[in-house]
């Protein structure tokens, strides 16, 4: 394959390939920028032959067996700025390793077992502009945290402990456009600080209190 100097280009792996990633050793460490694992039954020490793309920049991991042992691994892989991880075995354990990826924009730790003990560590990605928290443990704590987070443009909260207590201190995210809330205790009094985020152009509240 012959591949456009400066040209973008995604490997999805599905199937049996993705039992063994051991392949993926024949390609240079810049020969691939977007690895897409989505679905795949790749564990931990798959990872193994991933962190040899040292210029990896987007990794897509739902659904698969990957715990915070793997976490680990990652973390070597500096210029990633996406990581989509739904839905895998990660905890708040492992999410203390994500504090070595300064360089993420955008992340999805949804459908994870990650509370606001895990939360704490997301905080401190400064560059972060989209955060998927959907499915998780975190409560209104984390709300209060995620102000610091300057840069969000999207973050999604769905199905979550949150009650709504702290949400006016998203106010503070100038650049916020889209938010989602659903399926929370948020409740008609505590919605109302919601007006305080002057930029929100989308708003989601289908089932909560």
């Amino acid at each position: 394959i012959v591949v456009d100097e400066g040209a973008s280009v995604t490997l999805k792996v599905i199937g049996e390939p993705s039992k063994n990633l051991s392949w993926l050793n024949h390609l240079a460490p810049e020969d691939l920028r977007s690895l897409d694992l989505d679905d795949t039954a790749i564990d931990d020490d798959q990872l193994k032959y991933v962190v040899n793309l040292r210029q990896l920049e987007s990794l897509k991991l739902a659904n698969t067996a990957v715990t915070d042992n793997g976490l680990a691994t990652l973390k070597s892989l500096t210029n990633l700025y996406k990581l989509e991880m739904p839905a895998t075995n990660v905890t708040d354990k492992g999410i203390a390793h994500l504090r070595e990826l300064t360089n993420l924009e955008w992340l999805d730790l949804s459908r994870n077992r990650i509370s606001d003990a895990g939360a704490i560590h997301v905080v401190a990605l400064h560059n972060l502009r989209v955060l998927h928290m959907n499915e998780t443990d975190v409560s209104d704590d984390t709300v209060e945290r995620l102000q610091e987070l300057e840069s969000l443009v999207v973050l999604e909260l769905r199905a979550t402990k949150i009650a709504g207590i702290s949400l006016g201190v998203l106010g503070n995210l100038e650049h916020l456009l889209t938010l989602d809330l659903s399926k929370t205790q948020v409740n008609d009094q505590t919605a109302r600080s919601l007006a305080q985020i002057t930029s929100l152009q989308e708003l989601f509240l289908e089932q909560t209190a």
